[in-house]
């Protein structure tokens, strides 16, 4: 009976020992600056047209900020912002550092998932495959655009491999420099919704190094 009792307040007096040193520990360490997961509704919160003064009202301060270009590193997302007049959204882009399953980016107003869904998806009879690389990185997309008379959208849809970006996995065929991948299991891991043709093809990754 005596040892079960020793034994029991052995236990006690050691654990609120190590909570003690826990939290001291704690108090002496160092903090480190934690990033922020991303908003999952970023598509729909910030589309072309949005204000820059909305876009730093709900992501905060950028990462990064050039002329005309707002870069926002988040732990699951990487978020670029353009603007032509510096006033505006021009556009918006959105590439996973990795593919994660629990990291999913719904498009407004589209029924597309960064993070969920494949190339195949998005791919049409008349699409084609454009392709950028240096000795840095290695991208391949496709845009497509929606919407009516006055108020269209361009949909860059892609695949990036940069410094800090891993892709899904794929095969490119160089010889005939086209995918060789079968792109239903080609996930995508960027896309872009722009008002303007063309400006979503770009991705600074450089901002995020």
């Amino acid at each position: 009976m005596l040892e079960a009792a020793l034994s029991f307040i052995s236990k006690v007096a050691g654990g609120f020992v190590a909570r003690f040193i826990g939290a001291l520990v704690e108090r002496f360490k160092r903090p480190k600056v934690a990033l922020k997961r991303a908003p999952e509704n970023l598509f729909e919160q910030l589309t072309p047209g949005t204000s820059i003064e909305r876009v730093k009202e709900i992501l905060g301060a950028p990462h990064r900020e050039i002329e005309g270009e707002y870069s926002y590193a988040f732990r699951d997302a990487l978020v670029q912002i353009r603007s032509a007049d510096q006033r505006s959204v021009q556009s918006i882009a959105v590439v996973l550092p990795k593919i994660d399953k629990r990291t999913l980016f719904p498009v407004y107003p589209l029924g597309f998932v960064l993070g969920k869904q494949s190339l195949q998806d998005v791919l049409t009879p008349e699409s084609k495959i454009n392709r950028d690389n240096s000795t840095k990185h290695w991208c391949f997309w496709v845009q497509e655009y929606y919407g009516f008379s006055g108020l269209y959208r361009y949909f860059t849809y892609g695949v990036i491999e940069a410094p800090g970006i891993s892709p899904p996995q794929f095969e490119w065929d160089h010889e005939n420099d086209k995918l060789q991948s079968d792109p239903k299991s080609v996930l995508v891991n960027w896309v872009c919704v722009s008002g303007t043709e063309s400006v979503g093809e770009e991705f600074n990754f450089w901002a995020f190094v």
